[in-house]
């Protein structure tokens, strides 16, 4: 950064600070100095295009106490939480505010050092989104799956891993490969390469998994198939071989069950049997359509603590 660079940031630094920390008009800011209003409006917004402001509104989250107990009973949870929501609202604003929500509740979780993997998907995205707003905590962020070339950067794990890294200034431990590829033989080569070696290493020390559920058929398409991931002739090929959905990116039955397919083997570090290992697997998951995959991904033990909105809840709770 030059003398110049430098002098802009302590300027838009002190000007944010006048504005948002000392409640100074916009006026009162510009007379101090001795410029327009409008040059200390364009202060500000680059203030926040650079990210020397960031604003969160904090909501007050509400639970269903009486269903959490119920799905910790039902399905041997170490923690559930229930949000209860408006009526009535759409579903992407219901995955909006439960990312909200369980980024509040796993926040605590994040200690200094502490590994946690990510797979990928849209509630996900506003986990992480939320995650960032928090103040920054040293952890590892480490990538569980590989790259699906997604346009949409909620089905990108790398695009997670970068955000949260970035706004908490902290590790990130990439996996450099596709999200599938045709063979096992072409996943062990990809895995000898020395640039995912440090991702196989940290897979093996995770502290905890965040993920994401979804059904192969139903009501609402695979969120893979929809997004152009798998096409019509892989969707009949897994549902031949028993796949029921995937908890981010691992293929499941309807008993919760691991499913290998052949042709399509999942880029991961973490095989299914470890996964089932690491201490705190987060699920997070929202929409009455996906209760099967749901209750199938509980009753085969993948979360020890899972969150959902009220709607989804009382469907699984029966």
């Amino acid at each position: 950064m030059n003398k110049t660079e430098y002098q802009k940031y302590h300027l838009l630094a002190d000007a944010a600070q006048m504005y948002y920390l000392e409640g100074l008009q916009q006026s009162e800011i510009a007379k101090h100095f001795n410029v327009s209003r409008s040059m200390i409006s364009r202060l500000l917004a680059e203030a926040q295009d650079k990210g020397l402001v960031q604003i969160r509104i904090r909501r007050l989250f509400q639970r269903n106490k009486e269903l959490e107990h119920k799905l910790c009973r039902v399905y041997g949870l170490e923690d559930a939480g229930v949000l209860i929501l408006p009526e009535p609202l759409l579903l992407e604003k219901r995955k909006e505010l439960i990312g909200g929500f369980t980024a509040e509740l796993i926040y605590p979780m994040l200690k200094p050092a502490v590994n946690i993997g990510l797979t990928f998907g849209s509630t996900l995205q506003y986990i992480v989104r939320s995650l960032s707003s928090l103040h920054p905590v040293d952890i590892n962020c480490i990538q569980l799956v590989g790259c699906l070339g997604a346009t949409e950067t909620a089905f990108d794990a790398h695009d997670l891993v970068q955000t949260l890294s970035t706004a908490y200034g902290c590790h990130a431990v990439y996996l450099y490969a596709p999200f599938q590829v045709a063979s096992t033989d072409v996943r062990a080569q990809l895995f000898i390469n020395r640039s995912n070696k440090d991702n196989v290493d940290f897979c093996r020390r995770l502290d905890i998994v965040l993920a994401s559920v979804s059904p192969l058929n139903g009501e609402r398409p695979s969120a893979l198939l929809s997004g152009g991931h798998i096409d019509p002739e892989d969707v009949e090929c897994m549902t031949a071989l028993g796949v029921a959905g995937d908890i981010g990116g691992y293929n499941i039955d309807e008993k919760g069950c691991p499913v290998d397919v052949p042709h399509m083997v999942r880029m991961t570090g973490l095989s299914a049997q470890q996964y089932l290992l690491v201490p705190e697997r987060i699920g997070v998951a929202v929409g009455e359509y996906k209760c099967p995959i749901i209750t199938a991904a509980l009753d085969g033990g993948w979360f020890t603590r899972f969150y959902t909105d009220e709607k989804t809840a009382a469907s699984l709770a029966g």
